[in-house]
């Protein structure tokens, strides 16, 4: 077995991903299940960790894994919770722990026509009318910070845990923004517009795919970042850490999702 890639959560390894052979892949999520394949994403099988809570099954397998899955047979997918408002939606992006989830949620919970599209894993799909995203989740994961920033009855659990969104996509909706969330001290929440190399950044660091020595591969992921980094607005939120400023935050996404209206050119 060759590590490729791997990811940590306060200091523990949480995911990893390695190549066996010539040919074989395996992702690993700790505690909770395997994806083994192959280089082209068939002969798959996703192998459940006993004693792993079968909501976290549910979720990796239907999320993580079948958007690796995807990425190897050439199909695209984003991490971030994305909301759809009016038939438009906003992927919203950040490291762990940037409010992704917690900030959709206030959209879906504060805004008439809002529908969770996902939570945590954004399909997307070029079509003749542009970049859509396809629908995944139906649950927000929340933890106990943030149910109760939300409103909603306490929590005996820190962990993150499902709640069922009021309203969620159906179908697929028009991609109108991607948004890097990022926490900084000000006043009120700004959004500003990202370009270039700065924003195809954004897209790499966020991108759903298998590390694999394979230039050629690379090539064409990068092409399909850039025609994405093109067509569709990438922005950034800075907004206060503290969870009282939550409903400014909420607002000002709506705000651009109706007018289009950025606070910095």
């Amino acid at each position: 077995m060759r590590w490729l890639a791997h990811h940590e959560v306060d200091g523990a390894l949480a995911f990893r991903i390695g190549a066996t052979g010539s040919d074989g892949l395996v992702a690993e999520w700790m505690g909770i299940g395997r994806l083994v394949s192959d280089r082209a994403g068939c002969n798959a099988r996703f192998e459940p960790e006993p004693g792993a809570s079968p909501e976290l099954l549910a979720k990796v397998e239907r999320g993580g894994a079948a958007m690796l899955l995807r990425h190897l047979s050439g199909g695209l997918a984003l991490h971030g919770a994305c909301v759809a408002i009016g038939r438009r939606s906003v992927l919203l992006t950040g490291q762990s722990g940037a409010g992704k989830s917690t900030l959709a949620a206030w959209l879906v919970a504060r805004t008439s026509d809002a529908e969770l599209v996902s939570d945590d894993l954004t399909p997307l799909e070029l079509d003749e009318r542009g970049w859509a995203a396809l629908p995944l989740e139906r649950d927000h994961w929340l933890d106990a910070v943030a149910v109760e920033a939300l409103g909603s009855a306490s929590m005996e659990s820190a962990n993150k845990r499902p709640f069922p969104a009021p309203r969620s996509a159906r179908g697929a909706t028009h991609l109108a923004a991607i948004v890097s969330l990022e926490f900084a001290d000000a006043d009120a929440p700004i959004l500003s517009t990202v370009s270039g190399v700065e924003g195809l950044h954004i897209l790499l660091k966020q991108s759903v795919r298998f590390a694999i020595d394979e230039p050629e591969r690379h090539r064409r992921e990068l092409d399909v970042l850039v025609a994405l980094a093109s067509d569709v607005a990438i922005l950034r939120l800075s907004r206060r850490r503290d969870l009282s400023a939550l409903s400014h935050a909420g607002e000002r996404l709506e705000t651009w999702l109706r007018t289009g209206r950025v606070d910095q050119p």
